[in-house]
């Protein structure tokens, strides 16, 4: 597995990975209650087994608690990467979530309007008559998905009047509500404007608002609130260059404190409730029936969501970044809703020989737009496809088919190059368990 560029990210897609199928049909009833959790419990102990996976699981059918469990990669209990399902972990971009749920909160007692511009509360602010709050939780708002070069600014010092003054200074990348396309930047103006409506941080606000009135007693948030609330901290793992999983900082430079919350399994299931209540439970819904959230950076994945129409919820917080992250989203789904579904095995992938004519026609700079423009510069090297990130070497691509490349033989992540409808290659990529798309640029 590759060490990527890092930044925070909204999964929804279905990854490649090796799997044979199996079929499921439970229905939950008292008879089959434990035929279904037995089912989850399988999954989970199999990504266990391929070291895919550290964390809590918990889920929810029909008001009945199915699954609630911690998953260990070690059994010593002193080990930072052992958790239980008391810790508390980092939420990331969850927070968006309780963003929105703020929002509605705050509409419905009339205190603002998802049709406002942004400039009422932001006074002077760059296109602030054509953006809406809408287009902002949205993310419709034409903002980039984050600064160029974070780490250079050192945006963790920063207050958040002085990051708002930044994203002023940003282009939009389009016109607002034409497109949508996740911006971290986007949400960083809908918390500032929370505080601004309310007299209080973001995270105050969500402490007297949210977690106070849903008895989420083990939640809090890093800053800006009056309440050190952290007790049981799941720190963070990535997997080094030798393979071994190592602990790593959770406040990196690039980190906004605006909205650093945390929580757990069980406080989490008592905010999903409240998102099944209405108004909230029609006004959130995504067509389909379903609100929820996934987050992560570096170290860390979360992911929480409740199905309206099909009573079911579920909620996972990992504190290791290695594992198939939207492939387990989909399995529960499948789970739950007695769906065929994939066990993992072991990846054994073979390359193939493809010549360098074959190979040529994939070079070239690819940018990732929605992975905030990262680019991958594809290369032929000694008879072989390398991959550059920004200029610095990031490995070879081994061949799996004419089309489809892998890093090691038991790596699941793939690199995939497409054929557009304009004769021109697109690749989509693995990166953090879901696939990212790169349009060719020269």
């Amino acid at each position: 597995m590759k060490n990527f560029c890092q930044f925070t990210f909204l999964l929804f897609t279905i990854i490649l990975f090796g799997c044979q199928s199996i079929s499921s049909e439970a229905q939950i009833d008292s008879k089959e209650k434990s035929s279904l959790k037995t089912q989850l419990d399988e999954y989970f102990n199999v990504l266990l087994d391929l070291k895919q996976f550290n964390g809590v699981v918990l889920v929810e059918k029909d008001g009945e608690v199915i699954l609630r469990k911690a998953y260990n990669l070690t059994d010593n209990m002193d080990s930072s990467l052992h958790v239980t399902t008391a810790h508390q972990f980092d939420l990331r971009s969850i927070s968006k979530q309780i963003a929105k749920f703020s929002i509605e909160k705050l509409q419905s007692a009339g205190k603002l309007s998802i049709h406002d511009p942004i400039g009422k509360y932001l006074g002077e602010f760059p296109n602030s008559d054509k953006i809406t709050l809408k287009h902002l939780i949205a993310n419709q708002s034409g903002l980039p998905r984050e600064f160029e070069d974070e780490d250079a600014l050192n945006i963790f010092d920063m207050e958040p009047a002085k990051i708002v003054e930044l994203i002023k200074k940003e282009p939009l990348e389009f016109e607002p509500g034409t497109e949508t396309q996740y911006s971290n930047l986007g949400f960083q103006l809908v918390y500032y404007i929370i505080g601004q409506v309310t007299g209080q941080t973001f995270a105050q606000h969500v402490q007297d608002e949210v977690y106070n009135p849903l008895k989420m007693t083990s939640s809090g948030a890093h800053f800006y609130t009056d309440k050190n609330n952290l007790k049981k901290f799941a720190a963070y793992h990535t997997k080094a260059d030798d393979g071994v999983i190592v602990r790593i900082p959770h406040h990196e430079k690039g980190s906004k404190k605006q909205a650093k919350l945390y929580s757990t399994i069980d406080d989490l299931n008592k905010l999903l409730h409240a998102f099944q209540q209405e108004p909230y439970s029609k006004k959130m819904a995504s067509s389909t029936g379903i609100i929820g959230h996934s987050g992560g950076s570096e170290g860390i994945r979360s992911h929480f969501q409740t199905n309206i129409q099909k009573n079911y919820s579920f909620i996972f917080l990992a504190n290791y970044d290695g594992i198939p992250f939207t492939d387990i989203i989909k399995t529960i789904e499948k789970i739950v809703e007695g769906k065929p579904y994939d066990i993992p095995v072991e990846l054994k992938r073979s390359p193939i020989t493809l010549s360098e004519n074959q190979l040529q026609k994939y070079a070239g700079t690819y940018d990732f737009k929605d992975a905030n423009h990262i680019t991958f510069n594809f290369k032929i090297e000694d008879g072989k496809l390398t991959a550059y990130q920004n200029e610095e070497f990031r490995g070879i691509l081994y061949p799996e088919n004419d089309s489809v490349f892998f890093w090691a033989p038991d790596d699941a992540q793939s690199v995939k190059f497409i054929l557009d409808s304009n004769g021109d290659y697109k690749v989509m990529m693995d990166m953090f368990g879901a696939p990212w798309e790169g349009t060719k640029v020269n």
